[in-house]
């Protein structure tokens, strides 16, 4: 029986530029992989419904994506059908409500900024959209104040603000787009969403806005997905067409005539018989010093050997494969949980794959395959590196 896989996609940076609708060639190419892999496929974005739709589509949206989840899926639609939804509003009640807003409509009233149009605070289901500069803006104008927010941290310097008046209310705060963040309830984040979509064996979430403080970030980093992080629709293009090689059972890969990767158990027998990752392996072994000193400069470059078509391969299957772990026995949790943090916030981030880099990320796989005693140093040791 073949597993359930549902990819899961970001809106705004990840599927559309910021506020643009996506591009037809990108909608073309996605259905056209959703079709050929038998892939469900998922949206999930911080704006509310209508926002959404714009971008996506209009009403279309519910016929090219099985779940379709607006306001970080408090509202959620499976088929075209509405799913039960939660409030803001209902959570931490009226009087509360309007305190919060009138401090922020405060606060904006103070700030001091290069322009200032209409729309500042958007009431959401399930959260609170506050815009600094406001949500009117034009598209350039848009551009012009995430230049200047990465300068003077506008948004970043009213979240702290906000955390210290309202400290007793459980609400978490989150920078996505270009000119505002979202307010919502503690675990009203992203992650709210994968509750509908539990019966998969495999989540793939796609988002650019992965770092912390990211409205990207708890869903990228939670247990329940492989995180893939991207830098706009191109990159969410070329990653999933790398993660469809991977599926792809007909093609042979780095990992042998399979290409789902086994299950974590058999990885130590992997790295001794399989020449790239015997190259990482030795790579790791050949150095002595400790995880804070930089790499040797003799250190080979794996991309160099392997060439960047195949790392970015191995990404991908260091994601299933730590994802996988992470949903076994409570043993091999750490080497889940280590794994995954190399591959997801290392390997990911390797755009210009330099030596420097490409050896740093091999470092901590095979540190991550040791401490989990899948691989011994004996096994790891005589083996060399292979001609490309």
């Amino acid at each position: 029986m073949s597993k359930k896989i549902i990819c899961l996609f970001d809106v705004d940076g990840t599927l559309t530029k910021p506020r643009l609708k996506i591009e037809p060639h990108v909608e073309k190419t996605l259905h056209e992989i959703s079709k050929k892999q038998q892939l469900d496929l998922a949206v999930v974005g911080g704006s509310d419904l209508e926002k959404v739709k714009e971008q996506l589509g209009g009403n279309e949206v519910f016929k090219k994506f099985k779940y379709v989840f607006s306001e970080n899926g408090l509202v959620a639609y499976k088929d075209g059908k509405q799913l039960p939804s939660e409030s803001i509003q209902n959570f931490i009640g009226e009087d509360s409500l309007q305190d919060f807003i009138n401090f922020c409509l405060r606060y904006i009233s103070e700030l001091k900024l290069p322009f200032k149009r209409g729309t500042f605070i958007e009431f959401r289901t399930g959260m609170i959209n506050v815009s600094p500069v406001g949500r009117n803006c034009s598209h350039k104008e848009r551009l012009q104040f995430y230049e200047y927010d990465k300068e003077h941290h506008v948004r970043e310097k009213f979240i702290q603000a906000l955390k210290k008046e309202f400290s007793d209310l459980a609400l978490t705060y989150s920078i996505g787009g270009q000119i505002s963040f979202d307010v919502f309830p503690i675990g009203w984040d992203k992650t709210y969403c994968l509750r509908h979509i539990d019966e998969y064996d495999e989540i793939h979430f796609f988002g650019d806005k992965t770092r912390e403080g990211g409205n990207d970030y708890e869903i990228y980093e939670s247990d329940l997905t492989v995180g893939h992080r991207v830098s706009g629709p191109e990159d969410t293009l070329k990653q999933l067409k790398v993660l469809c090689e991977v599926l792809d059972e007909k093609r042979p890969t780095i990992l042998g005539k399979r290409s789902v990767p086994p299950a974590p158990g058999k990885m130590a027998h992997l790295v001794s018989t399989r020449p790239i990752l015997a190259s990482l392996a030795a790579v790791l072994i050949s150095e002595a010093s400790p995880s804070s000193n930089p790499p040797p400069k003799a250190t080979p470059s794996i991309a160099a050997i392997t060439g960047a078509g195949i790392v970015s391969t191995l990404v991908i299957k260091l994601r299933i494969i730590s994802n996988r772990s992470r949903k076994s026995a409570p043993a091999e949790n750490i080497f889940g949980t280590r794994l995954r943090i190399m591959s997801t916030r290392t390997f990911s981030s390797l755009r210009i794959l330099s030596t420097a880099s490409v050896n740093w990320a091999t470092r901590f796989l095979l540190k991550a395959f040791l401490a989990s005693g899948r691989l011994s140093p004996k096994t790891a040791i005589p083996l060399s590196l292979p001609s490309r």
